[in-house]
This record gives structure tokens, C-alpha cells and sequence, in this order.
């Protein structure tokens, strides 16, 4: 039984489809489906398509997400930031398109 913070019994229950994304060709993409009590993960992409892709099948029904806010770190060179950088907009991509609202935690 689910209780609130006041210890009372929860009359309804939230349940929510949310949808996790490591961006990056050695990510990961992690589907939570409360409803069905299921977790589903894609990883290790091997083009931006299949990680586009990966989004996309994944983020149907979701009601909301995050995409891990990176940055480039010392040391890295120019041409590796530049296919990070554009590997998070491929991820961010489809939740545009589908409307989904998300957050970018560190």
C-alpha cells in the first residue's frame, strides 16, 4: 500500500512513464514504466541514428524526462566535443517532436 508523507493511505495512485537519457554513442536510454512495472534500456549505439532511434521507440506515451546536461572536460579535443555535443541534440530530438518536457540534471 502507498502512503503519503502524512502516513494516511494514498486514495489514487500517479503512475508515470518516464524516460532517462545518458546522451552520447556509449549512453544509454532507460524507459520506467510505472504502470507495467517495467524498466527498458537501450545502450552502446552504434550510429546516431540507432541512438535517435533508440529515443524515439522508447518515449512513446512518456510524460517526462531527462537528458543528462553535459560538458566537455580538459583535455578533449575540438572534433570529440563537437560529435558530443551534437549526439544530445540527436537524444533531445524526438522529445521535441513528441511535446515531452524535460529536465537537465547534472
Amino acid at each position: 500500500m502507498h502512503r503519503s508523507h502524512h502516513g494516511a493511505a494514498a486514495s489514487h495512485l500517479l503512475l508515470v512513464i518516464f524516460l532517462g537519457i545518458d546522451p552520447g554513442m556509449s549512453g544509454a536510454v532507460a524507459r520506467f514504466d510505472d504502470e507495467a512495472h517495467k524498466v527498458t534500456v537501450a545502450r552502446d549505439f552504434r550510429s546516431q541514428a540507432t541512438l535517435a532511434k533508440a529515443v524515439w521507440d522508447l518515449s512513446d506515451g512518456v510524460q517526462c524526462a531527462a537528458v543528462e546536461l553535459v560538458a566537455s572536460r580538459p583535455g578533449q579535443g575540438a572534433q570529440s566535443i563537437f560529435t558530443f555535443g551534437r549526439a544530445t541534440g540527436i537524444a533531445q530530438a524526438p522529445l521535441y517532436i513528441r511535446g515531452i518536457q524535460f529536465i537537465e540534471p547534472t
